[in-house]
């Protein structure tokens, strides 16, 4: 089930991690290390990110896999590098420590983890191999040696600037302000790749420019930095048809800045409920698996101009389709989770020269914004029922009757609720294509081989439901908007929220 070589597990599963039962049984223990959030830099209160797989941590002797990886917040990883890159070079002073290699059951290799690796850390691979290539195959990726840098990055805190300067050997890789909104930093291109929302920093003879659009702010160059200067390519800067901010209308709502920080998925460290937030990109990976194993999915789902997307706001991005334009109605009630979704989108579709057929996503505020949204059709929704009204058979029956109204004949429904709503459906017009219980969705078990003691409601479900039209309707279609039978009645819908 971990895909990787029986040499990576025998050298995490000896014979001191077999506990003899007796009549042939064997306790299997292997013991994790974690990784923590400190409050206020102290231990009166942490915050659990990750386990990883346990280091000896006074002779170094791998990189460790960080198994929650998306729940890392902003700047974990080098952190957790400059932790790992000073200890081996103090322990390397009173003697020479062997090269180190990332090792876990399974490994998850990516480029963004090979760009830091390389940061820190010098990779050798068998001679004649593409390293990269080696890297990105978890069969192959502990092959790869890793010997420390001559000089790491370094991270200068400006209390003058309100800024922190990441820089490597005089050269400036990125750029962060204290009390940032934005959790994105200005990043040094070099003037070739695309900066993230358009982010830069640009270095010239005795200064730098944070760039975002259009607008910029020079620094001096302060000597403890020891920045060289650079030139860039004379290209012009690409220019974009809007920026992450046209999804508000040019108007994004306000964030508390340290909030921003924590807009993550975050897990139990024992034997507890995840919670709804961090439950959701999990659901979405089944949302998309059952849009890839439903007959000719593909072709209906090009048919739809008209989508809805109703309390998701974990994972309000991934539910956004940037091939084709449509008309995407996202109402969001976490600030911070919708401007950062909307960057991520942005991203996305930037990257990819898409951005074109986003111009008609709008994100909206849910409390303002929510009768005018469920006054129209749509052939596509995305919803998800609060936990807090699971219980509430009346208020779950009000949301569904709302949502039927909403949905086009022969559109679809993604929905995430109890499992005794299912016996409504079809009073309400819907045919059932494919539900599954959470607990038992092949994404949340893969979680619990991370998280074995984690838990989830087992009445959660997920439902792909279609809304019944007559024969000669079959299929999606655009039709009139439902305003003129709408009475300004709205059941309750709202709720999502997530624990400060």
């Amino acid at each position: 089930a971990w895909r990787v070589p029986f040499s990576e597990v025998k050298y995490f599963y000896d014979d001191d991690h077999m506990i003899h039962q007796g009549e042939g049984k064997y306790n299997i223990q292997l013991t994790k290390d974690g990784l923590y959030a400190l409050h206020e830099g102290t231990f009166d209160k942490s915050l659990f990110i990750s386990f990883m797989f346990q280091v000896n941590w006074a002779r170094l002797d791998l990189i460790p896999v960080v198994e929650l990886f998306q729940s890392t917040l902003p700047g974990t990883g080098g952190a957790v590098f400059e932790f790992i890159w000073g200890i081996y070079n103090d322990q390397s002073r009173e003697e020479a420590l062997p090269p180190l290699r990332y090792r876990g059951l399974p490994t998850y290799p990516s480029k963004e983890a090979f760009n830091i690796f390389s940061a820190f850390f010098v990779p050798q691979g068998p001679e004649g191999k593409d390293i990269k290539k080696l890297f990105m195959d978890p069969m192959t990726s502990h092959e790869i040696t890793w010997t420390p840098q001559k000089h790491a990055p370094v991270r200068y805190f400006s209390e003058t600037h309100q800024l922190v300067v990441t820089a490597q050997d005089g050269y400036l890789y990125k750029v962060t302000a204290y009390d940032d909104p934005i959790t994105f930093p200005y990043v040094n291109c070099g003037g070739v790749k695309k900066p993230p929302i358009e982010r830069e920093v640009r270095v010239g003879t005795q200064s730098f420019t944070l760039l975002e659009g259009e607008r910029g702010r020079e620094i001096g160059f302060d000597h403890v930095w020891n920045l060289r200067p650079q030139t860039y390519p004379t290209k012009l800067q690409t220019k974009y048809p809007f920026n992450w901010k046209w999804f508000f209308n040019g108007e994004p709502p306000m964030v508390d800045p340290v909030k921003t920080q924590y807009t993550v998925p975050f897990y139990p460290e024992g034997a507890a409920d995840i919670d709804e937030a961090s439950l959701q990109p999990m659901v979405l990976d089944q949302i998309f698996y059952y849009m890839e194993m439903a007959p000719a999915m593909p072709h209906r789902l090009e048919k739809i101009d008209k989508v809805l997307i109703h309390t998701f706001d974990t994972v309000l991005a991934g539910c956004i389709d940037c091939t084709k334009e449509r008309e995407y109605t996202v109402l969001y009630s976490d600030n911070e989770f919708a401007q950062k979704n909307a960057q991520l989108l942005w991203n996305y579709a930037a990257s990819r020269n898409q951005l074109e057929n986003l111009q008609k996503v709008s994100f909206l505020a849910e409390a303002e914004h929510i009768a005018d949204a469920y006054s129209t059709q749509y052939g596509l929704i995305f919803k998800w029922i609060p936990f807090m009204y699971h219980a509430d058979r009346e208020a779950c029956e009000n949301m569904l009757q709302g949502l039927v109204d909403a949905l086009l004949p022969g559109g679809f429904l993604y929905l995430v609720g109890p499992r005794p709503l299912q016996g409504l459906f079809g009073h309400y017009g819907l045919d059932t294509l494919y539900n599954d219980p959470v607990y038992n969705m092949p994404f949340f078990r893969q979680h619990l081989k991370m998280c074995p003691e984690n838990q989830v409601n087992p009445d959660l479900c997920v439902f792909l439901l279609e809304k019944k039209a007559p024969e000669e309707e079959k299929g999606i279609q655009s039709t009139a908007s439902a305003e003129k039978n709408f009475d300004g009645t709205l059941p309750q819908m709202r709720g999502f929220r997530r624990d400060n």
